[in-house]
């Protein structure tokens, strides 16, 4: 995630890379080009699952996150304006209240909800890196 320096309610908060679609570019790319811009990761060759898109009301906007899942082996901070959190499944996004965005903890508490039915039933493999705790 990294901080938004912009005005408005959203000022200072952690947030996902993201940003606008581009004219004739699809979701999925816009996905990969803002996660590239933002942090430095070339997802061009990775495999991404369309997760949800969300829509999310603000007082004066309404706006669809659309939510793609990679699986990355070996990640580290690649020293942009983006920084790495470690989420539990048993507290999901309840660390995060007043860090993140209203839209971003629903999207974190049923993303924890589905990685751990998934891990769960063996159809993920992190390779040990967790017991399916967190």
């Amino acid at each position: 995630m990294q901080r938004r320096q912009a005005p408005g309610t959203l000022n200072n908060l952690w947030e996902f890379p993201g940003g606008k679609i581009e004219k004739n570019e699809k979701a999925i790319d816009a996905a990969r080009r803002e996660v590239f811009e933002e942090m430095g990761l070339d997802l061009s060759n990775i495999p991404l699952i369309d997760f949800k898109i969300y829509q999310y009301q603000f007082e004066d906007r309404c706006i669809s996150l659309n939510v793609y899942l990679a699986q990355l082996e070996n990640v580290k901070s690649v020293g942009h304006i983006g920084e790495w959190f470690q989420i539990k499944y048993t507290v999901q996004s309840q660390n995060f209240k007043g860090k993140i965005p209203p839209a971003n903890h629903q999207i974190i508490d049923e993303l924890c909800c589905y990685l751990k039915k998934k891990f769960k039933s063996g159809e993920w493999d992190f390779s040990g890196e967790n017991n399916g705790d967190g």
